[in-house]
């Protein structure tokens, strides 16, 4: 048996002539967005830059001595052996626009770091001249592999350049394995 005071208000709703068809839909349950990464480089694109156009001239050595080509793709992004090359300052355009704050994701790794002095070394990606990520390493030391996911710190339209900034001290082995955005799956 129905509770009087329950029974009225039911009477109620029945007389006013809802139904179940004019109540409100029930608001979706959030679910996770399934995310992939997506690179903002051609890896076989890379060319050595201009001095000219060098964001950190006052990193540059006082003598560069560099192979014509210290660099080879690998997967999404290339390594660079620093034996051939005591400085190392690459070009490519950009892939595809960036919007500040997309999350980005970096991916690099290193063999076993050798030096005479303890030194240490410095990778850096700008893009149009500005500096989007950057990291320092201590030489000598262990091989290792780490991966940075930060906002984008700016806009940034594809074509422009994007630069890769290394320097270190000794002969080492750094790989760029990826510059990517992650964006969500359509």
């Amino acid at each position: 048996m129905v509770e009087p005071p329950v029974a009225a208000a039911l009477a109620l709703v029945l007389a006013a002539g809802c139904n179940a068809e004019d109540a409100p839909e029930p608001e979706p349950e959030p679910r996770d967005v399934e995310t992939q990464l997506v690179s903002v480089i051609d890896p076989s694109a890379w060319a050595l830059a201009a001095d000219d156009d060098d964001p950190l001239p006052e990193h540059r050595p006082a003598t560069v001595v560099c192979s014509p080509r210290p660099w080879h793709a690998v997967g999404e992004g290339i390594e660079v052996d620093t034996g051939t090359c005591n400085y190392v300052h690459l070009a490519t355009p950009l892939t595809r626009d960036i919007d500040r704050g997309t999350p980005m994701d970096v991916s690099v790794w290193w063999s076993t770091l050798a030096a005479t002095e303890p030194a240490r070394g410095h990778l850096a990606l700008f893009i149009g001249g500005q500096l989007a990520w950057e990291t320092h390493v201590d030489i000598p030391g262990p091989a290792d592999a780490h991966t940075f996911e930060f906002p984008a710190p700016f806009s940034a339209r594809a074509g422009e350049d994007v630069t890769f900034h290394l320097h270190n001290h000794g002969f080492n082995t750094w790989t760029l394995q990826r510059f990517a955005v992650l964006e969500p799956i359509p």
